[in-house]
């Protein structure tokens, strides 16, 4: 989770090099989307066993649902939340500038979801299930 939410991190931030020429900055953009894709797609499935694996099994698809809610809605807050951004710096400052201030806040957002993961994310998921097997043997009876 932490190498997904990196990339993407990175993914984002060099879309916010919005004072670069038009052609570079279309090169810029095309591989930062490309890290923004990867990113995300290191992030999902670690994110998503995380946040069911706790989960009693009866709850599991709830535990899911909650999971999908939570992620949409965070997709919709962070869209409105660099619109706006992106609107009130645009009053006082070039429309590059008020890109570059949209595209900063959602890197503020990576930041804020790397820490977050970092101190609240456990480091052992599963490791208690890779050192013992999950079905015992017995040994079979002589004689």
């Amino acid at each position: 989770m932490v190498w997904g939410t990196t990339l993407t991190l990175i993914g984002v931030g060099v879309m916010g090099l919005t004072f670069l020429p038009d052609l570079i900055y279309t090169i810029v953009v095309f591989v930062g989307f490309i890290l923004f894709g990867l990113g995300l797609g290191f992030y999902a499935t670690p994110s998503t066993d995380t946040a069911v694996s706790y989960a009693p099994e009866n709850k599991v698809g709830e535990a899911s649902g909650v999971y999908k809610m939570a992620s949409s809605l965070g997709n919709a807050f962070g869209v409105a939340i660099s619109a706006t951004v992106y609107g009130a710096v645009t009053a006082f400052a070039s429309v590059d500038v008020a890109a570059t201030a949209g595209i900063i806040t959602n890197v503020i957002f990576a930041l804020l979801a790397l820490v977050s993961i970092v101190v609240f994310v456990p480091n052992d998921t599963g490791a208690e299930n890779l050192s013992q097997p999950a079905v015992k043997i017995k040994p079979a009876k002589q004689g």
